[in-house]
Formats: C-alpha cells, structure tokens, sequence
C-alpha cells in the first residue's frame, strides 16, 4: 500500500472533521434510473480517484487497494432529500475506514435526487462538480473502463498551503505586483482600472496568479478531480484587460464598494471584496478578507507564522462568465452588483447569476440533468465557509457563501434549511438571462435578525432575493 504524509490543508482539514461536515452535492435526475448501473458507475470514478477510497492514520494517507463492492449505493425510499442531505451533512467520516466517500440515491415519482457527500480534504465545491460529471459519463458508456489509479498524488489543497509557499514566493509576488502597477500605470487599457485600490490588491492578483498556476499545472499532471477553478484565477490580467477594452471596469462597474468592515471575534476586519479575485482567510485565526484596504505585507508575515489556514476561492460573476464564454457576458457583468453585510454575526453573499452550462452531461440516456445543489465546507466553530450552488437546466442560477463565524449550530442549521427552500421556487427562472431591470437583484443578502442571541425569536428577512423571484417589494421568512 502507498503512503504519504498529510499535507498542510489536508492535515488541518482532517483535524476539524469533528467539527466540520463534508463536501455534499445532489444532482436532481428526471427519468428512469438504472440503480445497479448508477453502482457500477460509481465504482469506475472511485476506482479513478484513489484519494476518494484513502484512509488516513496518524497523519498519514495511506492508499487502499480498489474493492467495488466497498463502493455501495445507498437507496433511501419514502424521505424528502432535504432531510437526507441535511442528516449526511451532520455525519463526519470515519477517515480510518478506507472510504472517504459516500453515495445515495433517493427516488421520487419523476426520476430522483443523487446526493453524493466526500470528505473536504479530497475534495472542494469544484471538484463534486466534476465528480458529477465523470459519473454521469461513466452511467452513459455501455461498458465503463475500470481505470484503476494507486498513486496517492497531492490535492490541491497542497497548493493552498499559503504558510508553506508563501515564505518563498512573496518576494517574488511583490515584486510582480509593484512591477505590474508601475508598468501598466500609463498603458490605455488600465485607464478602465483605475483607481488600481493598492499595491496590496494587485499583489494578491499575483499570488492567485501563482496559486492558480500551481493547481492548473498540478491537475493537469493529475488528472485529478480538482481542476476546476484554477484557470479562472491563472487568467485574472487576461480577463481584466479583455474587460477593460470592453468598455467594462471589473473593479468598479456594477460593484458596489464594500466600506463597512465586518467584526468577527472581537476582532474588526476587511469584508470579503467586491472588486477582485477575493481570499477569505479563515481557521483558529480571526475570519481575514483580503480587500483594498488590507495591510497585505503584515497579513502575508502573519500567515506565514499561522499554524492552521484555511484559504477559499471568491470568485467574481464577470470571471465565471468570461470563462463560460457567453457572448452577452458584458452586460452582465456591467449589470451585476454586490451587497455584503454581518447582521447578529452572519455574514452572507447571495449571488443568482446565470453563466454557463457545467457539468458537461446534461443528458445521459433518457435520464436528464436538471438541477444540482452543492453545499462545500460546513462547521461550526469559525472555521468554515457554507456554498451552496444551484444549477437549472445547465446552468448556475443561484450561489450562496455564508461566513459560520458567529452561528451556533441551530442558526446555522436553520439557514442551511432556508437556503434549501429558497432554491425551489418556480421553474420561470430556468434559462433566464439578467436585464438591467433585473441587475439589482443579481446579488443580495441573507440577513440573520435575531430577537434573542440564539434564542428561538430568530427572523431571518430575505431582501432581494425574494423580490428577484416573487416581483414582492418584502419578502419574510420566519424560523
């Protein structure tokens, strides 16, 4: 059996997995499913991926060899799929057990709900995605290969070790930073930049840049499932000059500028930013966005020093677009806007845009794709992020990051349930694309109000994003 040491983001995720909840998506599929083929399709992915079926001893990750009969398909019959996602968010892994995957499907009257749930630190929002899709190919292929795969290669959580690598690229990220700003201080195209926020801001653009390039390049060696997300963030000059000669400001246009700092433990920091590429820093430490008005050298000296980082991807609307390629992506993105506060500790950033078709199979047989919901990274102490991702008909309709710093565990179990609930409204947003009319609606927030601290007066408003569905100028939801 293969080993290897854990590393960074894997050790720190593997220390909150009491804590921390996994990875879950649920793929809704219209149609008549083939149970035993839907098994033998997960058997080929996980027969793939040998982090998936890994167990983890002592620090250390020790590859097993492939079984299909450990890669089981769970059938749960006569329950709501919210109340099943909800329990297996609830159920940490026995990371010893030499499965670091579960699989259930829960069948209705058009066809049914395919929820699968893995450990955070094998995979992240972005590669459920593509799990998704490579299960769906390989449910399609009359007779799957069984590719079975032993080497124990590093995730790309590796590369989001920022204490690690970043004690040798800084120098080098501030240097392509201050270079960038003073040569294209007077280029044309960064006339739609300005005002570039600071050297900070663009410094942390060459560090996604870097990051971005390490995980693309280590994927692409893989062949793993955590590609996803990383060209967005390798392609960030690119995407800004393309949008700058557009007529399009990425840093100012339809975003809305985050002023108001959001105090988290006592301690007040900079709110996630609207402008850019965004990293929300968050583990022991006090929850940390990186923004224009962050000390980026003094954050950089003491991430370096932090023994426990968990680093997350924000990624703008306009980038998603820009890499989906859709050809009305200028006026969404002009039209996009943000909105980011912290009522009773409870930070949330809803997003309802529309960009591109992902996965890739929206079609398997007679069997369709027509939504999918991911929820990446819930926890209870601080240490996590909630998203939850929505998908209609191919594409993203609706995505949802709140920070879980302040919520005790019923609160945020009453969100999590809320955001469920606001995922079902009338299919009459399927395919829709955004208008200027729609464009204040785009991003909204999900403000926790609450009559007593965690008491059971909680009520949560739901501003815009209830008026973006319902056309109601209020729209109240009560626990």
């Amino acid at each position: 059996m293969q080993t290897r040491e854990l590393r960074g983001m894997e050790r720190v995720l593997v220390d909150l997995s009491d804590s921390m909840g996994p990875d879950v998506l649920v793929a809704r599929l219209r149609g008549n499913m083939d149970v035993k083929r839907l098994e033998q399709a997960i058997a080929v992915v996980v027969a793939r991926h040998p982090l998936l079926r890994a167990s983890i001893v002592d620090g250390t990750m020790v590859g097993q060899p492939f079984d299909a009969s450990k890669a089981k398909l769970h059938v749960v019959t006569n329950r709501h799929w919210q109340q099943v996602a909800e329990e297996q968010v609830g159920i940490p892994f026995d990371v010893s057990s030499g499965s670091l995957t579960r699989t259930t499907w829960i069948p209705d009257e058009e066809g049914g709900r395919l929820l699968f749930a893995a450990h955070h630190a094998v995979v992240d929002g972005h590669s459920l995605m593509r799990l998704l899709d490579e299960l769906l190919q390989a449910y399609r292929a009359d007779k799957p290969a069984y590719v079975v795969r032993h080497k124990l290669l590093p995730s790309a959580f590796e590369y989001l070790w920022l204490p690690l690598w970043m004690h040798w690229l800084a120098p080098l990220v501030r240097f392509v930073g201050l270079l960038a700003m003073r040569l294209t201080r007077h280029a044309p195209w960064t006339a739609a930049l300005r005002p570039v926020p600071t050297p900070g801001t663009i410094a942390t653009f060459a560090m996604g840049t870097c990051d971005g390039w390490h995980r693309l390049r280590s994927a692409c060696r893989q062949n793993d499932v955590t590609v996803g997300g990383a060209f967005m963030a390798a392609s960030w000059f690119a995407a800004a000059k393309l949008l700058a000669a557009r007529g399009v400001n990425p840093l100012s246009d339809g975003y809305a500028s985050i002023e108001t700092p959001v105090s988290l433990r006592g301690r007040t920091t900079t709110p996630i930013p609207a402008d850019a590429i965004g990293y929300f820093v968050s583990g022991v430490r006090p929850t940390v966005g990186v923004g224009p008005s962050t000390d980026f050298w003094r954050l950089a000296r003491d991430l370096r020093t932090s023994q426990s980082v968990q680093l997350a991807w924000g990624v703008p609307a306009w980038v998603q677009l820009l890499a989906d390629g859709m050809p009305d992506f200028r006026d969404q993105v002009a039209h996009a806007g943000v909105d980011l506060s912290a009522t009773a500790g409870l930070a949330s950033l809803v997003t309802v845009s529309n960009v591109g078709a992902y996965p890739h199979t929206p079609r398997v047989g007679d069997l369709e794709l027509t939504e999918v919901y991911a929820l990446d990274g819930i926890s209870e102490g601080g240490t996590g992020l909630v998203t939850w991702l929505r998908m209609v008909g191919g594409r993203l309709c609706f995505n949802a990051i709140g920070s879980t710093a302040l919520v005790d565990r019923n609160e945020l179990e009453w969100v999590q349930g809320e955001i469920v609930r606001l995922l079902e409204y009338p299919d009459e947003i399927r395919g829709r694309r955004a208008t200027e009319t729609d464009s204040k609606h785009r991003f909204s927030v999900l403000e926790s109000r609450a009559t007593e601290p965690g008491g059971p007066g909680v009520n949560h408003e739901i501003g815009s994003l209830g008026e973006y569905f319902s056309g109601a100028s209020d729209t109240r939801l009560a626990a």
